[in-house]
């Protein structure tokens, strides 16, 4: 039994050894999973950062090349506007202004082709075109008030009721555009 008894540190010393050794395998085993982990999670930052970076350079690329965009169209506008005080200076024809009140409209300088379509108006108080032209530039730079009587006015000196039915179903069909985008352009399709 004092045998027996002699073994037993020695067996426990063993087997706390063991434990030991195995704890500690797995010690490392963990180390070595979570170097692996935060290596991995430091790749994908990297990646992240410089899909950022990319993504940022893209939006400075695209800023300037907004910025050029609106240095012409600004450019184009008063252009229009030099235009359209020349055409009113000069005493175009009812047709000459009508045809660059379109161009204004469709490049939505809207202003000068709201000048037009009233010049056109003064000569021609009860010209359907202009006064319904002129409503739905209204209805876009959100006049509504303006609008309704401009285009009131338009249906009453519309000579049939097709033309009539025609303007009130334009007006409608931008009412319903404009009500879920409020933009210049998104306008210009419904004709």
């Amino acid at each position: 039994n004092n045998l027996a008894l002699s073994f037993l540190p020695a067996t426990f010393y063993w087997r706390q050894a063991c434990v030991n050794a195995a704890l500690s395998d797995q010690q490392q085993q963990l180390s070595a999973q979570q170097a692996d982990t935060v290596h991995r999670q430091e790749e994908a930052l990297r990646r992240q950062e410089a899909q950022v970076e990319s993504l940022q350079r893209v939006i400075r690329e695209q800023e300037s090349e907004l910025a050029g965009h609106r240095s012409r169209t600004d450019a184009l506008r008063r252009g229009i506007a030099m235009i359209v005080q020349r055409a009113l200076q000069c005493g175009m024809s009812d047709d000459a202004l009508s045809r660059i009140a379109a161009v204004c409209r469709d490049t939505c300088v809207l202003e000068s082709a709201a000048q037009l379509y009233e010049e056109l108006l003064k000569h021609d108080p009860l010209n359907v075109g202009a006064l319904t032209e002129l409503g739905f530039l209204y209805l876009r730079t959100q006049h509504p008030d303006k609008a309704a009587d401009v285009l009131n006015k338009a249906v009453s000196a519309a000579a049939d009721d097709r033309t009539k039915a025609a303007i009130i179903a334009r007006m409608q069909a931008i009412k319903t555009k404009m009500a879920g985008s409020g933009g210049c352009a998104e306008a210009d399709n419904v004709r």
